[in-house]
């Protein structure tokens, strides 16, 4: 202990830092003890021990008055800024949980919403088909509301389930194709491989089910932009050498199913079948694609398909508004839909974070301070009075790892990265950015400034002894430039 090499009633003509140096000692001792619990701590030196040291400081050099009167300032400043900081510390964990909290609201409800969109759509039979007819209609307006007959063979080749297409398909996995130079010239372009690898032992039912028709023959299957007629008689006379029996088949069965008169593959363009009779009639199956497609977007049921009610039950209500209300109000629907709900919520996070910022700031001026206090005097145990900025940056970063974990909810939540998850990401974004608490720096030149004070004899506290000595120091964001 200090004490232990001391005998204070021996020893005359201290120095003004001895004595100095000694009540800092004393000070940060007793601080240190309250803050292990000790109610009542004993001190390293009493009242009536330090005033003998002070009354025995030797004025035969000037300057030990002089530089005992810096340190009863710094202790002085110790004690009135540990007090004002603790108070920053706290309004600086008060912040964090009003933010932690609204982020725990939101989770909450997004882990809600996710574990909803695992059921199916729950619904009547009668209800499902108008909903989808509405949607339709929608997207009719906005795409073609006819299926060409190029369209109409490939759902019938890949969906509609034809006994007589699975017949041939089965002789096909044994025949080679014949078109071998067309095969050559247009591989690349169909699989985006360069080199002509796996081509010799490429069966026809490899065509179909691996290469796919309309990536291989893509004029005249998809109408592809740019491609000449002459290319594209080129491909059908290509496609009918290997396979005229499966487009005769196509070609038969649609022309009975859509009672047409006889159809060519010059036809491939004609438009024949609209989406409402497709879909109504589920003709060549496609009812299942094009609920596929409408409901694309639609996480349940994409994850659950349909769940129809009994024909007798007769009570139909939209399920779950209570979960939406609340995300109206406490999540980020409010913020979606500009409620004075989600306006609120936002002003009281942007408040939070003006408050916490400055917070951190000054934190961060005072634990420096102290930092450079233990390095120039050479006295580590200073740093008990240190306030936490460490804490508030490390509570800060967690909360933005909670954060990020409500965004993978989103992407979980809504299917295919849908136009819900990017408002919802968005929004969540809008609510609570990057604080970016870590790129707040003190400039160099101010530290160094300040250190070489506090290493002068606290020359810190020369001119005047109630200075807060954090006032030279002013953190400013890396990478944003300031007016000098």
């Amino acid at each position: 202990m200090v004490r232990s090499k001391i005998k204070i009633t021996d020893k005359k003509g201290w120095t003004g830092e001895e004595v100095g140096r000694l009540i800092l000692k004393n000070s940060i001792h007793s601080y240190t003890e309250a803050m292990k619990g000790n109610r009542k701590p004993k001190p390293i030196f009493s009242q009536n021990e330090l005033e003998a040291m002070v009354s025995n400081i030797s004025y035969d050099n000037r300057m030990n008055g002089e530089i005992y009167n810096r340190y009863i300032a710094l202790e002085h400043w110790l004690g009135k800024y540990v007090a004002i900081t603790n108070s920053v510390y706290s309004t600086s964990l008060s912040e964090i949980k009003t933010i932690t909290i609204i982020a725990e609201n939101i989770r909450n409800i997004q882990e809600s919403f996710y574990d909803r969109s695992k059921l199916p759509i729950i619904t009547t039979r009668e209800q499902f088909e108008k909903d989808t007819l509405k949607l339709l209609k929608s997207y009719t307006k906005k795409h073609s509301p006819h299926y060409t007959l190029a369209e109409i063979i490939d759902q019938f080749i890949y969906s509609d389930d034809s006994k007589k297409v699975k017949k041939i398909l089965k002789t096909y996995k044994k025949e080679a194709p014949k078109a071998r130079d067309f095969l050559k010239s247009h591989w690349e372009e169909a699989t985006g491989n360069e080199n002509l690898e796996g081509l010799a032992e490429l069966t026809k039912a490899e065509i179909i089910e691996d290469v796919f028709l309309g990536e291989l023959y893509s004029g005249l299957f998809n109408n592809v932009e740019g491609k000449t007629e002459q290319e594209i008689e080129e491909e059908k006379e290509a496609f009918l050498e290997d396979f005229s029996d499966l487009a005769t088949t196509a070609l038969e069965e649609i022309k009975k199913t859509l009672s047409l008169p006889d159809l060519t593959l010059d036809d491939m363009k004609k438009p024949l079948l609209t989406m409402e009779d497709a879909y109504l009639k589920n003709c060549f199956n496609y009812r299942k694609s094009i609920e596929n497609t409408l409901y694309a977007e639609n996480p349940n049921y994409q994850n659950g398909g349909v769940a129809f009610l009994a024909e007798n039950y007769n009570h139909y209500l939209k399920p779950f508004t209570t979960l939406e209300e609340r995300d109206k109000i406490l999540g980020l629907g409010g913020i979606l839909q500009g409620t004075p709900d989600g306006e609120n919520l936002v002003e009281m996070v942007q408040n939070s974070y003006t408050e916490l910022k400055f917070c951190y700031q000054e934190l961060l001026k005072y634990d420096t301070t102290i930092e450079l206090l233990a390095e120039g005097l050479d006295m580590p145990e200073i740093k008990v009075f240190k306030q936490g900025s460490q804490d508030v940056l490390e509570r800060v970063n967690s909360l933005f790892d909670y954060i990020q974990h409500i965004v993978r909810t989103i992407n979980m939540t809504y299917y295919r990265d849908s136009k819900e998850a990017i408002d919802r990401r968005g929004a969540l974004e809008q609510l609570l950015p990057p604080m970016n608490l870590e790129s707040y720096k003190i400039p160099e030149d101010e530290i160094n400034a300040l250190k070489v004070e506090i290493m002068a004899d606290l020359k810190v506290f020369k001119d005047d002894k109630n200075r807060n000595i954090n006032d030279s120091l002013h953190p400013i964001l890396e990478g944003v430039e300031y007016d000098k």
